[in-house]
């Protein structure tokens, strides 16, 4: 019965992503993305201005960002430059959980101004997942 909701969860989160520049892959080929890759957008409320949200990226992309192939620009980014980035921000236990998986942050945050939201891209290889995640959410040997 639990097998069923993780299995949910793995593939709610499933995308295409691409690296800038890239050709977009025939429908075989994206099928064979969207197995070994899910990317999300971690939302952090930006009541305070955005200062968690610049403090949590300082703090994340010093250890967590992607390498630059896989890296991505947002169309309108949060203004880290302007804002005070050395709060002792911890991050969500989702992000923590993520990280422990092996995600890597993509970039900057984006500011999402309808939500008032600093949006944290980040990317998970499927195939990269240690063994005994696997074993877990995709009942891999």
């Amino acid at each position: 019965m639990l097998q069923k909701p993780r299995v949910i969860l793995i593939a709610a989160l499933v995308a295409v992503v691409l690296p800038l520049g890239a050709q977009q892959p025939s429908s075989s080929g994206a099928d064979r993305v969207r197995e070994r890759y899910t990317k999300y957008e971690f939302r952090v409320p930006m009541r305070d201005g955005g200062h968690v949200a610049a403090s949590l990226w300082q703090r994340l992309s010093a250890t967590y960002l992607a390498s630059p192939e896989l890296q991505v620009r947002p169309r309108l980014a949060l203004p880290i430059e302007h804002l005070d980035c050395t709060l002792d921000a911890a991050p969500t236990p989702l992000i923590k959980g993520y990280l422990r998986l092996g995600a890597k942050l993509l970039g900057p945050p984006a500011w999402d101004p309808d939500f008032q939201t600093a949006d944290l891209p980040m990317l998970l290889c499927l195939n990269d997942l240690p063994g005994r995640y696997r074993r877990h959410f995709l009942g891999a040997r």
